[in-house]
């Protein structure tokens, strides 16, 4: 499939919407690499070729900051020194928004990774409005929907169990 036949793919399902939301995800433990850049540079060339269409399109990029830290991310993210690898090491399992940042620790292990994260996509021209997860559970935006879920507790798993025999 060629790249232009992709994206009218996309210009198609989204014809007669004044207002389209992109949305994508990630996870600001550290920079990660040019593996994971391939799903925000396609999310933005879908944005590009919406707004070129006339669409009005926002583009979020949500980091879901209340992820543990892993040792992995912790090697990466201290870039393998020993001495910060065995100083932050007892941090693995925690949330990153929780994590102080060793070179300023006014701000968070995820918001560091954060700003890093959108310098490295704008010098590629792709800019997404990032979004906390953890500020979001922070200002109650997902109470309503968390409340549903424990209120639906039993027709979900029954859902799950049908649906998903072996999960």
């Amino acid at each position: 499939m060629t790249d232009q036949h992709f994206l009218q793919n996309y210009l198609d399902r989204f014809r007669d919407e004044h207002t389209v939301t992109i949305a994508t995800g990630t996870t600001c433990a550290y920079l990660g690499d040019e593996r994971n850049l391939r799903e925000y540079l396609l999310a933005d060339s879908i944005v590009q070729a919406l707004r070129q269409e006339g669409h009005v399109v926002h583009y979020y990029c949500f980091d879901d900051d209340l992820d543990p830290l892993n040792y992995r991310q912790l090697r990466v993210a201290v870039n393998k020194q020993p001495d910060l690898v065995e100083k932050f090491e007892p941090n693995c399992g925690k949330p990153i928004c929780d994590i102080r940042w060793p070179g300023n620790p006014k701000i968070a292990w995820s918001q560091h990774f954060e700003k890093l994260f959108l310098d490295r996509l704008k010098k590629l021209g792709c800019n997404p409005n990032l979004i906390s997860v953890s500020k979001l559970y922070e200002r109650g935006i997902y109470a309503p929907y968390v409340k549903q879920v424990l209120l639906q507790e039993s027709r979900i798993r029954a859902f799950v169990e049908e649906n998903f025999p072996t999960y």
